[in-house]
């Protein structure tokens, strides 16, 4: 997985802050990762009580099966983000039969309870987190 660039992080907080990203607006955060592309619906940060919260969507170049067995190529999913904690949980995820969301949807995982964790240095989810608590 490939570091986000600092400028593409740039222009998501230019845009977002500026109030000119429209709802459904995918921002990708590594437009040129071969594997694959992880985009925010920068419309969709907030607030959840003492979380922030954003829906994401990754698409993978090939085709990968869920924890269920399912073949899926993308998956939007909400993030529920501990700003004060640097943690983050997925509270809902929708897998995909073909890229950007589209297709039949081939299953959807609710978890019981969010299970907050550390994502390392220079991931994605370090660059999720880096945008969505960036707003508190």
């Amino acid at each position: 997985m490939k570091n986000v660039p600092l400028g593409k992080l740039a222009l998501f907080a230019i845009l977002f802050g500026a109030g000119c990203v429209r709802a459904q607006e995918w921002v990708a955060l590594n437009p040129n990762d071969p594997t694959m592309v992880v985009a925010i619906d920068a419309s969709s940060v907030g607030v959840a009580g003492v979380y922030q919260k954003a829906w994401f969507r990754t698409t993978f170049a090939a085709a990968l099966r869920n924890p269920g067995g399912k073949r899926y190529r993308s998956s939007i999913e909400q993030i529920y983000f501990d700003c004060s904690s640097r943690t983050q949980a997925a509270k809902v995820v929708h897998y995909y039969s073909e890229g950007d969301g589209k297709g039949d949807v081939a299953d959807v995982w609710r978890p019981s309870s969010l299970t907050f964790l550390e994502s390392p240095p220079g991931s994605i989810g370090a660059a999720q987190a880096l945008i969505v608590c960036r707003r508190q």
